[in-house]
């Protein structure tokens, strides 16, 4: 597993915020798990993470609060149908950046 070098988790991090703000998302006011963005939805309330601290994969952490709003979404994009939580994890910058992108899409 190779490490990710701090330039690229700084770039992930950048495009990641870009395309929350692009998608109507605010940071959070108050600390919830520490979600650091949030949306209303027709889906309930998402709150969004940027995991900044990993060296070794790119992640976004997304949970939605109420999951049975949710599920449509869920289980489109194989989120878990209880928790809320539609994660996203990737060795791929891209294709973290694509898993991303489907659950905002698919909020819409």
């Amino acid at each position: 597993m190779r490490k990710i070098s701090a330039s690229k988790i700084k770039l992930f991090n950048k495009r990641v915020k870009a395309l929350l703000d692009e998608h109507g998302f605010e940071k959070n006011t108050f600390s919830f798990r520490y979600y650091e963005y949030r949306k209303e939805t027709k889906y309930g309330t998402l709150h969004v993470k940027i995991d900044s601290d990993s060296s070794y994969v790119f992640s976004v952490f997304a949970i939605f609060i109420e999951p049975d709003l949710a599920k449509p979404v869920l289980i489109e994009l194989g989120g878990n149908t209880y928790s809320g939580k539609c994660n996203t994890h990737s060795y791929d910058m891209e294709e973290a950046i694509r898993g991303l992108t489907n659950l905002l899409n698919a909020i819409k």
